[in-house]
């Protein structure tokens, strides 16, 4: 007697529900693991980058807090020397100056020489003048007439005020003249210096 063979059911044409569904499970494990695979990854770190700027204060010419003396009266001795007070150049800056440079102007009538050359000139009221701060070098005013006279460097610096007092810079003078016209007892005015000023000592 032959086995009775079993036909399998007759298909209906759509799949089985059983398997339909195990693919559709079968899927969704897959993308919840590629979901947990990715939850792994670190999250990118955010690159920073940094630069310095170096900060350099420089002295400007337009905050000079400096005070000369508008006038000096010098006197005059019998023998046409001169006796020069005490000049004196304040500086109330928060930095330390210098007198860069001085020219003299003669005034009308008078003329400026060099001291060597005072017993030759002919005229009136020709002078010699020097000026010179402690323990500086001189300047001839009679090299500084066409165009300014530079001072040595490091001798003319005024040091910048400090506690509400201001620097100092005391200036010496000599002089002399060879024959001085009108009242003796009536100021004239000789000369007029000028001085540059400018930041660093």
């Amino acid at each position: 007697m032959n086995a009775a063979t079993k036909n399998p059911p007759a298909s209906s044409g759509k799949p089985a529900m059983a398997s339909w569904t195990r693919t559709r499970r079968i899927a969704g494990v897959a993308i919840s693991a590629a979901l947990a695979m990715g939850s792994c990854i670190a999250a990118p770190t955010a690159l920073a980058a940094t630069g310095t700027t170096e900060i350099q204060l420089v002295a400007s010419d337009e905050q000079l807090s400096v005070t000369v003396p508008s006038s000096l009266a010098v006197g005059v001795k019998g023998d046409g020397t001169f006796v020069v007070p005490q000049l004196t150049i304040e500086n109330n800056s928060v930095f330390d100056v210098h007198v860069a440079s001085i020219k003299a102007t003669a005034a009308e009538g008078f003329s400026i020489v060099n001291k060597d050359a005072l017993s030759a000139a002919t005229g009136n009221n020709a002078l010699w003048m020097t000026l010179a701060p402690t323990d500086g070098a001189e300047i001839n005013l009679d090299t500084a007439i066409d165009v300014p006279a530079a001072t040595p460097l490091g001798e003319w610096t005024i040091e910048r005020a400090s506690s509400g007092t201001a620097g100092a810079l005391a200036i010496n003078g000599a002089g002399a003249i060879n024959e001085l016209s009108g009242a003796a007892t009536t100021k004239q005015k000789a000369l007029d210096i000028t001085f540059t000023i400018a930041p660093g000592a």
